[in-house]
């Protein structure tokens, strides 16, 4: 027997898993069949970020003294000099 493509080497393995068939042998190549299909193992321990709790906004918690809203003005009544400016903060930091 000889394989000559990918589909055909997919549907012997597919026909050995059926029928327990662990070891095979066929033109010269020896191969072992898994019958469980195995899962990845993921070491959860090796990602300690993904354990970190983001806290969620809440717009109901906060003051509305601290509440700071943006007064944006209409583009059209802008000069071309605040519009080239519009997202630059003016206050010191």
């Amino acid at each position: 027997m000889t394989i000559d493509n990918l589909s055909q080497l997919s549907k012997l393995l597919k026909l050995c898993k059926k029928h327990g068939v662990t070891a095979i042998e066929v033109d010269g190549i020896k191969m072992n069949v898994s019958l469980e299909r195995s899962k990845p193992q993921i070491d959860l321990n090796a990602f300690p970020e993904a354990n970190i709790r983001v806290p969620i906004f809440n717009p109901g918690t906060v003051p509305d003294s601290e509440v700071q809203m943006d007064r944006i003005e209409e583009p059209d009544q802008l000069t071309e000099e605040q519009l080239l400016n519009w997202s630059v903060k003016t206050e010191p930091q």
